[in-house]
């Protein structure tokens, strides 16, 4: 049996990790949406419809988990309603969002629902950051590594 470069092997964990951390958030994100649509089924109307979007996105080994707010314009006479997404910002060097500024685009029965899935979150994206962190770490260990070990050859030449 061929044994494995160690750095690959870390670096495969670590991608491994931010699969299961995605999955994770991709499930805690859909739960918001089936509670959110099962109280907006029992309870009709655009009044008490969420303003609020919750999304989670994975590129490579970048998780992206964020709100955003919706604002309705134009006329529901005259069917001309268009959606404008706001972008909701986390404090800077924050891997949650403030409450307050949640609250600010829902409605009253979503703040308990909110509450519980922002926290779930804040521990994902938390993690999250630091495995990134640590393939970034791994990634440079190789190269240096691999280039130690060519001058090591190149010498062993001459």
């Amino acid at each position: 049996m061929e044994k494995q470069d160690p750095y690959m092997a870390a670096r495969d964990a670590l991608e491994d990790r931010m699969e299961a951390l995605h999955d994770r958030a991709y499930e805690i994100v859909m739960k918001h949406w089936e509670d959110v649509r099962s109280y907006e089924r029992q309870s009709p109307g655009w009044e008490n419809r969420s303003t609020l979007q919750l999304r989670c996105d994975k590129k490579g080994n970048s998780i992206r988990i964020d709100w955003c707010g919706l604002k309705w314009y134009g006329s529901k006479k005259l069917d001309n309603r268009k959606m404008i997404r706001i972008t909701i910002t986390k404090p800077p060097g924050s891997h949650g969002y403030h409450l307050p500024k949640l609250y600010a685009h829902a409605k009253e029965w979503e703040k308990p629902l909110i509450k519980d899935t922002e926290e779930k979150l804040g521990a994902i994206r938390r993690e999250a950051s630091h495995v990134i962190k640590a393939i970034i770490a791994v990634r440079y260990a190789a190269k240096v590594a691999s280039s130690d070990a060519a001058s090591l050859l190149k010498e062993g030449e001459d």
